[in-house]
């Protein structure tokens, strides 16, 4: 009788098992009939406006002569190696708990807050800031005579897994000519200030033509850097019209919204290659810094590019049993909701105006939010939150940009008409071809004289409000800085704290006109937008005149500039 039972049993058991395994094998052929059926669907679709959805290599920069390529050059190759062969880098500044501001960032200086540098004198432990950065003379002017060269590509296109982005040099080498931009300008060097700045904007529009995000974060946030001793320059007025003329020529052109949706584009062909062409477990397992935020949430876009690989192993297991269970067919889902996800999004992206319809995209990211528990859209969904984070970013570089643009030509016109426009439109024709837009909503830049010379440009920034210019302000564990989600993007001529220099930056006008009267030649720089680097064959020279002036006049000239520059200290 027990036996009988036991048999039964183990029949019925078997029966099950049997009956699961039969329902497992169907239910994971109508999931892989269902999702190639989609993904095919959808190749048609691309294929009948001529896109391939998984080219990626189609974005890939073209190749380039070794001998006009600025990465072939000695220096950029031992920069560039894996592991590098040369650092050009700053060495560590640590944060000062002693203030209620966070100048690491570098973004304080859009508020009209002046930092020191005394903090990297610290760092160098040497007074003179200068002299302490001379020891990187000789690898910057290996580095300046590669910029002559046309051309830059350094990327390994052979194979997917096998491309390098540029990111390892693009932000550290722009860092040493930021500051030494700064320590210039605090020493009265403006016409080589202005020659440090102009390299460091041609190293950061390196990549530009690099399809990688973590390019794109670095040539934005190269570009930010570069902005803080602009900022100084324009505001304490230290170049002529000519220079400004220049440096505004320089930064017109740049396009940070067409790299970031190009890198997005390339991200997207090689998501979805990945998800239909590999096998489920290597998928996964080569996706691990993609799985990784799902089981821990992140909360900065660049999260998700520090992914601390000791996590793998942790997680491998998981992925493993996943890869076992789950359909290929949700591969294929994954990677056409993501692809549609994208589609949906272009007509929000002006890349040729240089703004985004912010509104647009976050009525798009809540009807796919809603299906946030589907398993078709798991891994999309985590590209999703992290390309609307990525967006923020590239936005408010963007707005940087056009504010530079903007206070270069103000700048022009105070110094044609000896005071600041009213509006922005009298800047048109003469200084602007036209007014640079709000990246966030499509509209010309706002502008608000605030007295005594001094003015605010803002995008009301990624919250879509209109907030007269006034930021807000995220607490850090060291301090504060600008919210980049609330208020207002600006760039401020000067603070409240810089407001009595008003008597101090006339005279220093009217020393500069002075000066500009008795110059007579100008050199001329290629423009920024065509070539590589933007850099004569003679290298990279200032815009300043030659000095020609009577021995006397210039001598008093000078004197009268030491006592003013004493006396801007005093303020600063």
């Amino acid at each position: 009788m027990l036996k009988k039972i036991l048999r039964r049993t183990a029949l019925v058991l078997l029966s099950l098992v049997l009956l699961l395994a039969l329902l497992f094998a169907l239910f994971h052929a109508v999931e892989n009939i269902r999702g190639k059926r989609a993904w095919e669907q959808y190749r048609r679709e691309c294929a009948a406006r001529d896109e391939d959805i998984t080219d990626w290599q189609s974005l890939a920069p073209p190749p380039v002569p070794d001998a006009d390529n600025i990465a072939k050059a000695p220096v950029f190759q031992d920069l560039l190696a894996s592991p590098p062969r040369k650092k050009i880098q700053l060495p560590y500044l640590p944060r000062d708990t002693n203030t209620n501001t966070n100048t690491i960032s570098g973004f304080v200086w859009q508020t009209g807050q002046y930092t020191g540098l005394d903090r990297w004198r610290a760092a160098f432990t040497n007074d003179d800031l200068l002299a302490a950065l001379s020891v990187y003379d000789d690898d910057l002017r290996e580095v300046e005579d590669a910029l002559k060269r046309p051309s830059f590509r350094y990327e390994k296109w052979d194979e997917m897994n096998s491309v390098i982005s540029s990111v390892k040099f693009v932000t550290c080498v722009p860092h040493i000519y930021a500051l030494r931009a700064k320590a210039r300008h605090e020493a009265g060097q403006y016409e080589d200030m202005l020659v440090d700045i102009q390299t460091g904007f041609c190293l950061a529009n390196l990549c530009r033509t690099d399809p990688i995000v973590g390019s794109a974060f670095d040539r934005a946030m190269s570009f930010q850097m570069m902005c803080d001793p602009l900022w100084r320059g324009i505001s304490g007025y230290v170049w002529n019209a000519h220079q400004l003329e220049t440096l505004q020529g320089m930064l017109e052109p740049i396009n940070m919204i067409e790299h970031i949706i190009l890198a997005k584009r390339f991200e997207c062909k090689q998501f979805t290659q990945m998800l239909t062409s590999l096998p489920k477990i290597t998928c996964l397992k080569r996706m691990m810094p993609i799985v990784f935020p799902i089981i821990k949430p992140f909360e900065r876009p660049r999260d998700l590019i520090s992914y601390n690989y000791d996590y793998a192993d942790m997680i491998e297991p998981a992925v493993n049993m996943w890869g076992y269970l789950i359909p290929k067919g949700w591969f294929y889902q994954n990677a056409v909701h993501y692809a549609r996800f994208l589609d949906q999004n272009n007509s929000a992206i002006h890349t040729d105006e240089r703004w985004i319809s912010i509104s647009q995209l976050k009525h798009t990211e809540g009807i796919f939010g809603k299906s946030r528990h589907n398993p078709y859209t798991t891994l999309p969904i985590v590209w999703e939150e992290y390309f609307f984070r990525t967006l923020n970013y590239f936005l408010s570089a963007q707005a940087t940009v056009h504010q530079a643009v903007l206070a270069c030509a103000i700048e022009r016109y105070r110094l044609e008409h000896g005071r600041i426009p009213e509006r922005l439109d009298a800047l048109v024709p003469q200084f602007l071809a036209q007014i640079p837009c709000d990246p966030c909503d499509g509209q010309p830049m706002r502008y608000k004289p605030v007295g005594n010379g001094d003015y605010i440009l803002y995008s009301i920034g990624w919250n879509e409000t209109d907030d007269n210019g006034e930021p807000a302000w995220e607490e850090m564990r060291y301090g504060k800085r600008p919210d980049p989600d609330n208020g207002d993007w600006i760039w401020r001529s000067a603070g409240d704290d810089l407001s009595q220099k008003s008597e101090v930056r006339s005279q220093r006008s009217e020393v500069r006109s002075q000066k500009s009267e008795v110059r007579s030649q100008k050199s001329e720089v290629a423009p920024f937008g065509k070539g590589m680097a933007g850099i004569p064959a003679g290298g990279l020279q200032s815009s300043a005149p030659s000095r020609s002036s009577p021995p006397c006049v210039s001598a008093s000239l000078r004197l009268w500039e030491k006592k003013i520059l004493r006396d801007l200290c005093a303020f600063v």
